[in-house]
């Protein structure tokens, strides 16, 4: 992660946090003090959504940091586990379906190396025999329905959610910017979103 990504990433875990807090708390801004001097806000609808500006803003910043990252890891990690977990089933599919004996197989079982063939049918090739003449290898072709591969897929997601820092480092900012803006924006809180927009304006719509 670079330094300003990690930079990026705090700012808002910070301000999601305190959004959520806020929130969650039902905290209510009568007046600040500090060093003596006590601030007492006419118009608290301001403070907040000055709040939610600079939280939209670091969001942005954030999301914009993730898309120059070359490379965040959560796909390798993923395909390579998945590959792991279905080897021996797409071995297993072609020996059943070229009706040959597994030592005659040869090729990469992978998952994501499988053509596509429609949305739910996989195609694979493997080296099947040899020419007995100049030992060329011949290929064959096997297929396999994705659906039966439902169990791996998840557990490969969930491999990579608890055993990978990727999801952690790159995706939890994001969640835990959604559920800012989710229980922020519409909640009975002073400083929601909807109530500094709406009810302090000619509409006056409810937010609740």
């Amino acid at each position: 992660m670079t330094e300003g990504l990690l930079r990026q990433r705090r700012n808002l875990m910070i301000t999601s946090s305190i959004i959520i807090l806020l929130s969650f708390g039902g905290v209510k801004i009568e007046e600040v003090g500090a060093l003596g001097t006590k601030l007492v806000f006419q118009r608290k609808d301001a403070l907040y959504l000055g709040l939610w500006i600079i939280y939209s803003y670091f969001f942005f910043r954030y999301y914009q940091y993730v898309l120059e990252e070359p490379d965040l890891g959560i796909s390798k990690a993923y395909w390579s586990k998945l590959d792991a977990l279905t080897f021996n089933a797409l071995r297993k599919a072609a020996v059943k379906q070229l009706t040959l004996n597994e030592s005659e197989l040869a090729g990469e079982f992978h998952f994501s190396r499988l053509d596509r063939k429609s949305r739910v049918i996989r195609a694979g090739q493997v080296v099947s025999g040899r020419e007995p003449a100049y030992g060329t290898p011949t290929y064959s072709k096997y297929e396999v329905n994705v659906l039966h591969f439902i169990p791996e897929f998840v557990w490969a997601g969930i491999h990579v959610t608890f055993n990978r820092s990727a999801i952690t480092d790159y995706v939890l900012p994001f969640v835990v910017g959604i559920i800012a803006a989710t229980l922020g924006a519409f909640s009975n809180w002073e400083g929601s979103l909807c109530k500094v927009i709406f009810q302090h304006t000619t509409f006056g719509l409810p937010c609740s």
